[in-house]
């Protein structure tokens, strides 16, 4: 990413710097004040990691143990991607559903009926 030996880091190259450091030094639990977009930044930057890794019989034990912590990492960090979906999901349905509840109970507390099954349209005869 850098080009030659002096060339200072890119600015998303020191941000992933960053959230490495605090993944490796805390686990998930350093990650939780970080936004979404930025812990699946990391997870994409440890597969591409994986992905360019040499691989195969003819790598040394080192290449090896680097590779298998690389696969434990994008595995923890897929969980905890989809652990934080997830719950947004159900964060999002807890709120609709006390939106909802309030609107029943300003209703009830009106003296209105529920409003019937439908479009909103009568049928009259």
């Amino acid at each position: 990413m850098t080009e030659g030996p002096h060339a200072a880091p890119s600015a998303l190259e020191t941000r992933l710097r960053a959230i490495d450091a605090v993944y490796r030094r805390y686990g998930r639990d350093g990650l939780k004040d970080y936004p979404l977009g930025d812990v699946t930044l990391l997870l994409e930057s440890k597969r591409l990691e994986l992905r360019d890794a040499p691989a195969g019989r003819e790598v040394g034990e080192p290449q090896r143990a680097a590779n298998r912590l690389l696969e434990l990492e994008i595995r923890d960090l897929s969980g905890h991607v989809d652990s934080l979906l997830s719950g947004a999901g159900l964060s999002s349905l807890r709120r609709t559903e006390s939106r909802l509840q309030a609107r029943a109970d300003r209703r009830e507390s009106a003296g209105q009926q529920p409003p019937k099954p439908g479009r909103g349209f009568e049928r009259g005869g």
